[in-house]
């Protein structure tokens, strides 16, 4: 606390009543490293009643308190002064979360096999591969699937191939998420409460506390101090803006929910959604359901049978990477982040429920909230009440606007040494005389060195414009600067059917030689069979021929051997 601030202070509180409210210095700092608190409520009707018997004084004030904003009231007492100060800090939505569990965004590992027909050993056996079985293990999920009637190009016989390919499934980069299903939030208002004491030239801290009240529509009431019987009643009411019911996720090592793409239910397993290739309890990877259908999520074409090049594609599978000769590609979306789509939130986090260490909550802090109406209830023996509060400071401030991704458009403001109510308005030019969009924002004290916030802006800002800020006082007019406008480039979803070439890998599987090496060598043993047979019949059919050529000659030899020969 420098010199002119502790003059100021102390002729403040060494006035016994004064009918102007005086100011607190922003930046005075208390031992313990805290600040005194920034007060901003001024607008107050109060009540009191005395007791004749007893002569103490009970006060009653009333009064709406906006987010980020404090009452502060004064004390002077006979031998100490007090200030006390009461600030509605933070308002949170809760939302019960009624499933969750892990998943992982698969990258799939490929290795297929192509057998040309015929041949002494069967490379691709339907038996092995046409089941729809997966082994799971702590790293891969392992399937197997069995396509026949494939392109016979490379092969000696003009008859099918089959392809047999074995899949694996891994989580890429090792990544986590967690899906979670959140239901109707409650809401709750964080108050902070401090009572300071002026002693020997110097603010202490007498009590403190953090204060949660529910907003539910009824009348909930606490009280803040024993000492002076310091009472605080809250009217609840309802936030206009939150989250809607269903699945949402979030990364591992990440606070901040994630939506606008489709997450399986818990007993869901459609594998074009988020959440089909999730981890079990037993730390294993697997499928929801138990069962992949390989051949409907995998269509896959033989381009050389025997080369082994075919081409391949997950169509059906919605979210995954594949690893090829081409390298790994990557074919999945992680949609946004609920804080950056919707400028209400300040931040989202997941809290473990501490009681039953099973359930959670997901916890919702808001950036801006409607004013809650306060009561505050205390008693005093008949000494001074002097409520106080400051004046706003805007010093300086830089932004831009911002077209995002998905086309929503934000003013983004950066304050330096600034605190308080500050009110806004987006000009198209310096003539100021088309107001497009007028706004009020609060600047937090609790960093009073630089402060940021958001302002939603309509689709008809396309362009620079000209901005102007002043504090809620009006004292030391507008500051205005042009902001630029950034865009960034649209995000298509395009469709995520494509095809990858692959080369298999299979150990003695159509190698052919020429022929003419080793005819019967290198012909296939079915091929000999079939040969072998025709050979036999071919042999056994002239044969029959020949034998009944010389049966019939012996028969004609016969027959002109038993007529009698005549003399002339």
């Amino acid at each position: 606390m420098n010199f002119q601030q502790q003059l100021l202070l102390v002729a403040m509180l060494t006035l016994s009543c004064v009918h102007s409210d005086p100011p607190i210095a922003v930046k005075t700092k208390l031992k313990r490293d805290v600040f005194l608190p920034y007060c901003t409520s001024k607008s107050i009707v109060y009540g009191e009643s005395q007791t004749s018997s007893t002569h103490v004084l009970r006060y009653e004030l009333k009064f709406p308190l906006g987010l980020h904003k404090t009452l502060c009231t004064i004390w002077h007492g006979s031998s100490n002064s007090f200030l006390y100060t009461v600030g509605l800090s933070a308002v949170e939505q809760h939302y019960p979360v009624t499933q969750h569990y892990q998943f992982a965004v698969p990258l799939i590992k490929l290795s297929c096999k192509c057998d040309c027909a015929g041949g002494d050993e069967d490379h691709c056996s339907p038996a092995e591969y046409s089941h729809s079985d997966c082994k799971s293990s702590q790293s891969s999920l392992s399937c197997r699937s069995y396509h026949p009637n494939q392109a016979f190009t490379g092969c000696p016989l003009s008859e099918t191939s089959e392809l047999c390919c074995d899949t694996s499934f891994a989580p890429y980069k090792d990544w986590r998420f967690s899906a979670l299903k959140i239901e109707e939030p409650q809401t709750f208002a964080n108050f902070t409460y401090r009572a300071y004491v002026w002693s020997r030239g110097d603010w202490k801290i007498a009590e403190e506390d953090e204060i949660r009240m529910q907003l539910n529509d009824s009348i909930q009431m606490v009280e803040l101090s024993k000492v002076t019987k310091t009472h605080v009643e809250v009217l609840g009411t309802v936030h206009p803006h939150k989250l809607e019911s269903g699945m949402y996720f979030m990364r591992d090592g990440e606070d901040e929910l994630r939506f606008d793409v489709d997450v399986n239910p818990l007993n869901g397993s459609r594998p074009d959604e988020l959440g089909w290739f999730r981890l079990g309890n037993d730390g294993e990877y697997h499928v929801q359901n138990e069962t992949l259908e390989m051949n409907n999520l995998h269509s896959v074409t033989v381009l050389d049978c025997k080369e082994q090049k075919y081409k391949s594609s997950f169509n059906k599978i919605g979210h995954y990477v594949t690893s090829g000769i081409d390298g790994d590609r990557e074919n999945f979306n992680l949609g946004r982040i609920v804080s950056d789509s919707n400028p209400w939130i300040n931040k989202s986090f997941l809290k473990p429920e501490i009681e039953t260490e099973t359930q959670a909550r997901t916890v919702v802090i808001l950036r801006d909230s409607d004013s809650i109406e306060v009561k505050i209830s205390f008693t005093k023996n008949g000494e001074n009440l002097l409520f106080v509060y400051n004046t706003s400071v805007l010093t300086s401030f830089t932004g831009s606007i911002i077209l995002d991704n998905t086309s929503n458009r934000f003013l983004v403001l950066n304050f330096t040494d600034s605190v308080g109510t500050v009110r806004g308005s987006c000009y198209v030019n310096e003539s100021k005389k088309t107001n497009e969009l007028s706004f009020r924002v609060y600047v937090s004290s609790n960093n009073l060195s630089d402060a940021s916030t958001i302002v939603r802006l309509p689709s008809s800002i396309n362009s620079s414009r000209y901005i102007c800020l002043e504090t809620d006082n009006s004292n030391q007019g507008e500051t205005c600067k042009w902001l630029d406008y950034n865009s960034e480039p649209l995000t298509y979803n395009l469709s995520n059917i494509f095809w990858q070439e692959d080369t298999g890998h299979s150990t003695g599987c159509n190698k052919f030689t020429t022929f003419c090496d080793a005819p019967v060598k290198n012909l296939p043993s079915n091929l000999l069979i079939k040969v072998g047979l025709l050979v036999i019949v071919f042999v056994a059919v002239i044969s029959i021929i020949t034998m009944i050529a010389v049966i019939s000659v012996k028969k004609k030899k016969f027959f002109y051997g038993v007529i009698p020969s005549t003399s002339p």
